[in-house]
């Protein structure tokens, strides 16, 4: 079996994380062309690695995130923090990043994003896997 990276991007993050893969792995990486027109909301960009892995990057609607874990859309600020939960907002956007981003809560909802995946092993950003 080949493995397989599920990347969850914010539509407005799309093209850049695209740019990305190809300028970060080069010759070593194809953007597979799907037939049909791809639905946005829905669309899987899909690419083979050299090794045949492959790498789908798909949207991340924030309100599927956040809506499981008891905010409305509304209350999410840009920054990810909610206005009525008394978090101060510079806590979680330290030097270290924005830590309210929505991105840090997708492992939460992971299992309703993959249903048809019987095991998924989520790595953060600062994860190396080497070998």
């Amino acid at each position: 079996s080949s493995l397989c990276f599920h990347v969850f991007v914010l539509p407005s993050e799309m093209e850049f994380v695209r740019g990305t893969l190809r300028c970060a792995f080069g010759a070593n990486i194809t953007e597979v062309l799907h037939k049909e027109p791809l639905d946005p909301e829905r669309a899987v960009s899909s690419f083979r690695l050299a090794s045949a892995s492959m790498i789908l990057l798909h949207p991340l609607n924030a309100t599927f995130v956040w809506t499981p874990l008891g905010y409305r859309g509304e209350d999410v600020q840009f920054r990810g923090t909610s206005s009525a939960d008394g978090i101060d907002d510079k806590a979680l956007s330290s030097d270290t990043g924005n830590l309210g981003a929505v991105h840090n809560f997708v492992r939460f909802v992971l299992h309703d994003l993959l249903p048809e995946l019987s095991r998924v092993v989520y790595l953060d950003v600062d994860i190396v896997v080497k070998g």
